[in-house]
């Protein structure tokens, strides 16, 4: 989230509408302008569980048109109903769970936090399945 709060400020135009057509919470005004996105992105907290997965669902959104990830690209998401049996789902899935999940208000705070978590995680690049393992050297005795 800090990218789009800090860094991306260029990045702005034309996503404010996209935004709005996704569901998020108490997102009235907040996609009015970079400065509202901002405030409301940072002021986010678990206290509405609602509001923590609509900022964490924002980012990555944001992530996924702006180039920066696959929306086909595998993640680790324990207890979302879009993993697989291994636990991974694509971006693309869990995003759509999110989506769906915020427009219920069935969906318990539990089930929130566990979407919230996923998207959490992917958003500090801490669960992406990677294509190949990384580079190593063994150094031979």
């Amino acid at each position: 989230m800090t990218l789009w709060s800090v860094y991306y400020r260029t990045k702005w135009p034309g996503r404010s509408t996209y935004l709005n057509g996704l569901g998020l919470w108490d997102f009235t005004t907040a996609g009015t302008s970079y400065k509202n996105f901002r405030a409301w992105l940072l002021n986010a907290t678990a206290t509405e569980m609602r509001y923590m997965l609509s900022a964490q669902l924002a980012a990555m959104e944001l992530n996924v048109r702006a180039g920066f990830v696959s929306e086909d690209a595998l993640i680790y998401c324990p207890g979302a109903t879009c993993a697989n049996t291994a636990r991974f789902a694509t971006v693309k899935a869990l995003l759509a769970e999110a989506r769906s999940a915020l427009s219920d208000s069935t969906s318990t705070r539990t089930y929130l936090e566990t979407l919230k978590i996923a998207l959490d995680k992917a958003n500090n690049n801490l669960t992406f399945v990677q294509a190949a393992p990384g580079p190593y050297t063994f150094v031979t005795p």
